[in-house]
């Protein structure tokens, strides 16, 4: 019942269309989606075109800004266009909206929240980092791991994602149960993978260096994890009773 506006600068119709069928969504009354391939290139959050229908709309929407370099006009490690850019969504809110921001992160250990300017986690409300484990890289348990909010909350959101529909995990264990199941998925795909191998790939996926470590040692420990010494001095690591890659 929440009307939604998606300004998006970030993908081509062709996706777009591919995962609205996949996920059954029907852009109607309650969709609004402004993307590249329109005549018009998406308006930035406050644009007064914008403001006019969030004003309109009861209740208030959700604006979703897909990605925030893309409408960011920037340099997005400079924490005054940073944050100018972030007033921008600020004022959807302001008039009882929502803002979205999609963000992206970086590679060195300081970015695996986000990447740029301090300013941008100082100026939401609420901030999560958004992973993905899946076989061969397509969606299977979607990770929400929230690293600010103003509310109150602190952890994990786990989704699993079926046959076009993302279903939540009720189960309070499912953020430390499912860590393991990811895991042993992600040394399932990447069969052989070293030490240093399996912790950039759980690093890649938001699952943590030291947890991957210890999955590998625990796993050889009791048996779950064959380790081969491979060419040189070193060792690859298999589910048990699973083929070498």
């Amino acid at each position: 019942g929440t009307p939604v506006l998606i300004l998006d600068r970030e993908n081509p119709i062709s996706a777009i269309v591919e995962r609205f069928g996949r996920l059954g969504i029907l852009d109607e009354r309650l969709l609004r989606y402004w993307g590249g391939w329109r005549p018009e290139e998406p308006p930035q959050p406050d644009d007064p075109r914008v403001i006019a229908w969030v004003k309109s709309c009861e209740p208030r929407p959700l604006v979703i800004v897909d990605s925030m370099i893309a409408f960011h006009g920037g340099d997005e490690n400079d924490a005054g266009e940073t944050r100018a850019f972030m007033q921008r969504c600020r004022t959807v809110a302001d008039l009882g909206g929502k803002a979205a921001v999609i963000h992206h992160d970086g590679k060195s250990d300081t970015a695996k929240d986000y990447r740029g300017s301090s300013d941008f986690k100082a100026a939401v409300d609420a901030a999560f980092h958004v992973s993905n484990s899946g076989p061969d890289g397509r969606l299977g348990i979607i990770r929400l791991r929230c690293f600010k909010s103003r509310f109150g909350f602190a952890g994990e959101i786990l989704y699993h994602y079926r046959g076009g529909r993302f279903e939540r995990d009720l189960d309070a264990t499912a953020p430390s149960r499912t860590v393991a199941d990811q895991l042993a998925s992600l040394l399932r795909t990447n069969p052989g993978a070293t030490v240093v191998e399996f912790e950039r790939l759980a690093v890649d996926c938001d699952l943590g260096r030291a947890r991957a470590r210890t999955f590998l040692t625990d796993g050889v420990l009791s048996g779950a994890i064959r380790r081969e010494k491979g060419a040189g001095r070193v060792m690859r690591h298999f589910l048990a009773g699973e083929a070498n890659g």
